[in-house]
């Protein structure tokens, strides 16, 4: 999951490859792989042709796979990839944008304005205990412990399957937990606005089908959210 005050890593890249995320970065994507870190989730301090710019990367999850003139009409930082056994396609955008924030609302425009509708991205939220002991370097036996409460503060997020052999958690969760008992302080803290978007993409889409949608959506707090479309489908652009 990417955060408002990321990792960074200086990559060099020739200016032509603004346009390839995959061409370069590689020896990046290892570091950041060693540290446990998804390597799609990262901003990337690169040289391109503005100077030195930093490149948020992540992937935008699409109801169908666009059309060659959909295609052309994304930005230029837009790769399409299908998704293999799926009618669907992730979009990856690699954006010298200054927050994830700004980059994460842009992109999500820029798919719908084309007539794509976004259905989430990935944010990497799902994490099993060797997950979190690989993101946090300690073992898993430490974060057994931790989710039985027999180490570290109370409170520790409950999974989100329960009663599943094979739990998982959500990192936005157990990285809140972590900081709230000042673990792992050399993880960085991470804002959840891939975890965030992810519910409002959800919640537009669920709610076309709910009897009184307006009852739900106030329990958010904040009128803001009245302002997103409620018919699950992308605005045109005016």
């Amino acid at each position: 999951m990417l955060s408002a005050d990321p990792i960074e890593v200086s990559v060099a890249m020739p200016d032509e490859s603004v346009e390839s995320p995959d061409d370069g970065g590689k020896r990046a994507r290892g570091q950041l792989a060693r540290r446990g870190v998804p390597a799609d989730h990262v901003r990337v301090a690169e040289r391109s042709g503005w100077g030195e710019t930093a490149m948020w990367r992540f992937s935008v999850i699409v109801d169908r796979r666009p059309s060659p003139k959909q295609r052309r009409a994304l930005p230029p930082f837009a790769v399409v990839l299908p998704e293999p056994g799926t009618a669907t396609a992730r979009v990856r955008f690699q954006w010298p944008r200054r927050s994830l924030t700004d980059a994460v609302a842009v992109s999500i425009v820029a798919v719908e304005r084309v007539g794509l509708r976004a259905i989430r991205v990935d944010a990497y939220d799902w994490v099993t205990m060797q997950d979190i002991a690989d993101r946090v370097h300690r073992s898993r036996e430490t974060v057994r412990l931790w989710t039985l409460g027999r180490l570290g503060v109370s409170g520790f997020p409950p999974p989100l399957n329960p009663g599943q052999r094979n739990a998982f958690f959500s990192w936005a969760e157990v990285l809140a937990w972590l900081r709230r008992g000042r673990l792992a302080p050399e993880v960085p803290d991470e804002e959840p606005v891939l975890v965030a978007a992810n519910l409002v993409l959800q919640l537009r889409a669920l709610t076309p089908r709910l009897s009184d949608p307006s009852k739900i959506w106030r329990l958010a707090g904040t009128p803001r959210l009245a302002e997103a479309p409620l018919d699950g489908r992308p605005r045109r652009a005016r």
